[in-house]
């Protein structure tokens, strides 16, 4: 289980762990701790998905952590922009993702 810490400007994580039943901090990547955007987490196939949106509300990035806890597994699966033609939204959520196109 994992959300983000109340405060706004506040960029970390914060994990609880069934098993062990402990809270502890989770690390964003670095490429976000100087930078201003919106981030949602989600899980998605049992890893924790972080949705990163920047302040421009164009730019998306999509990253999951593969292994719980270690700031090194996370993976950016993809980054994308929505073009100003189609309405941005604010907090885009993905939904699924598929090696096969």
């Amino acid at each position: 289980m994992v959300f983000r810490t109340p405060e706004p400007l506040n960029k970390e994580l914060v994990g609880f762990d069934l098993g062990s039943e402990e809270f502890r901090f989770l690390e964003l990547p670095d490429c976000y701790l100087d930078e201003a955007f919106f981030f949602d987490i989600k899980a998605m196939g049992g890893d924790i998905c972080l949705t990163a949106t920047f302040r421009d509300f164009i730019n998306v990035d999509v990253w999951i952590m593969k292994e719980y806890g270690v700031k090194e597994s996370w993976i950016k699966l993809v980054s994308y922009y929505e073009p100003e033609s189609i309405p941005a939204s604010p907090f885009p959520v993905p939904l699924a993702f598929s090696k096969k196109w």
